[in-house]
């Protein structure tokens, strides 16, 4: 987890096409997720629904969006 705070190439590129596709609240939020992630901070679905101002839906399918990348990162660079 350590290496995808450090925004590196594919985190970078996973953000840019984001906001490229004009999803900058959705950018932003995985920005967030992952200091949370790296902070050890946990929030539920519900809180981080009203933290990004989103239904709990939303926060959901964007979590798991979230949880994919992490994953074909991390096992990439593994």
């Amino acid at each position: 987890m350590s290496k995808l705070i450090e925004l590196n190439s594919e985190v970078e590129i996973y953000i840019k096409a984001l906001q490229n596709n004009k999803q900058y609240k959705k950018s932003f939020a995985f920005i967030d997720y992952c200091l949370c992630l790296k902070n050890g901070d946990h929030y539920s679905t519900r809180e981080n629904a009203k933290r990004c101002n989103i239904s709990s839906t939303t926060a959901h399918e964007w979590k798991k969006d979230y949880e994919t990348i992490i994953d074909n990162i991390e096992c990439r660079d593994e």
